[in-house]
């Protein structure tokens, strides 16, 4: 009889042990970037267009980690879907057969690549680049996802910032505007450009989040500023869980 606390405690600290090794098993955040799409290519082989989509994917994922596998594959599903994928095919596709032989020289692309991937313990974020060209000009642009390792589920920026919503926006906006002068100036701007942005609400924003907690931006191209500018990537000096008061 008295052996039986024994045996009770050595079973409690079996299941504990278990347990916390089932934890680290779960949190498992290998991943790996594989590549959606091949080139196009003529009857001699010769590539005239690429289209492609990179995607995240982790390899070894729990239940949280698997609904951001999700989110991404229904991300690259709309690219080829009804996004700029879609748009490329249709352009490809209307190009007459005695004007292929040009695309070899200048081949049609609409690719969406990686360009880094932030990774904590709590969050991964990630910097997409794109690049569109099917005649006439050619456009990049950047774009970023952030998602909670804890819920599975995307960040929104009031997810990553304190205090009220009308006081991050008002934050926001102003830390923007200042980086936008600062990068195009006034002259460099659409005279549309304040209205524009006054007009964007906290989900108008693409943003991602670097590994050191920063929140960084990004204007796209024809945004604010003629397209020759450019987009534009900046660190807003924002940092997760900073506390905002609109007076920033």
């Amino acid at each position: 009889m008295k052996k039986k606390p024994i045996i009770t405690g050595m079973l409690i600290v079996l299941l504990l042990t278990s347990a916390a090794c089932e934890r680290v098993k779960a949190m498992d955040t290998s991943y790996e970037i594989q590549t959606v799409g091949t080139p196009d290519r003529n009857e001699a082989g010769e590539i005239i267009g690429d289209c492609h989509y990179q995607k995240l994917v982790f390899t070894n994922p729990n239940k949280n980690l698997s609904k951001i596998n999700a989110y991404i594959e229904q991300a690259c599903n709309t690219f080829f879907a009804n996004g700029s994928g879609k748009d490329y095919q249709d352009y490809l596709a209307e190009v007459p057969a005695e004007r292929l032989g040009e695309l070899v020289d200048y081949p049609y692309k609409s690719t969406e690549d990686i360009e880094n991937v932030f990774l904590t313990d709590s969050y991964v974020s990630i910097q997409m680049k794109s690049f569109w060209y099917c005649g006439g000009v050619a456009n990049t642009n950047y774009s970023g996802a952030s998602y909670d390792l804890k819920t599975g589920e995307p960040f929104k920026i009031s997810d990553l910032l304190s205090g009220s919503e009308e006081d991050i926006l008002s934050t926001v906006k102003s830390v923007y505007w200042s980086a936008l002068v600062d990068h195009y100036t006034y002259a460099g701007m659409f005279d549309s450009a304040r209205d524009a942005l006054e007009k964007k609400t906290l989900s108008d924003y693409h943003f991602f989040v670097g590994e050191a907690g920063e929140i960084f931006f990004i204007a796209d191209t024809y945004e604010f500023a003629p397209g020759a500018a450019g987009p534009y990537v900046f660190g807003s000096g924002l940092m997760v869980g900073d506390t905002c008061d609109g007076n920033s």
